[in-house]
């Protein structure tokens, strides 16, 4: 390897590392109780609710991906016995972006449904803007974060933004 390849491999996983700041900020926006009551209850038997789900997962991994990694394969010169960890790797990325997929919207979730109060869910104003959601995710993560929940917010909306550039 020239190392050239490596270079932006460890600058990519840099500013991706930020990312991981959503799963304390997903810890700090919701109530445990209510994440492990709503957990057993999923609504697979709701299509709509099964279209959802397959609306963010297809919103993670994309075709593109797939097309990276055969390109990655090629610039990393890798032979056909380093396929196996090629392949683990691939696979351990997938689900990591999946966990922080859900950590965002566990955020986010956790965040309005706090803002907005039960007792008037649906909300009859979600936020649509994102500066309304900026402004409900940033009342619930100081409520419990203090700003350091909000700069860790901001964290990995700046590493998502980064790795997407």
């Amino acid at each position: 390897l020239t190392g050239r390849y490596r270079q932006v491999e460890l600058a990519a996983l840099a500013m991706g590392s930020l990312e991981f700041t959503y799963f304390i900020t997903m810890a700090l926006s919701l109530s445990w109780a209510d994440f492990r009551d709503s957990f057993f209850h999923l609504s697979f038997g709701d299509m709509d609710y099964c279209f959802l789900v397959a609306a963010n997962i297809g919103a993670v991994v994309m075709p593109w991906m797939i097309w990276y990694q055969q390109s990655a394969i090629v610039d990393k010169r890798l032979q056909p016995c380093h396929l196996n960890n090629a392949r683990q790797e691939t696979a351990f990325g997938a689900a990591l972006t999946q966990g922080i997929m859900s950590s965002v919207i566990i955020t986010a979730a956790g965040s309005i449904w706090r803002t907005a109060g039960r007792a008037r869910l649906p909300n009859p104003n979600p936020p649509t803007e994102i500066g309304e959601f900026s402004a409900a995710v940033s009342a619930r993560l100081s409520a419990h974060g203090g700003l350091v929940g909000q700069v860790l917010f901001a964290g990995g909306l700046l590493g998502g933004s980064l790795v997407g550039a």
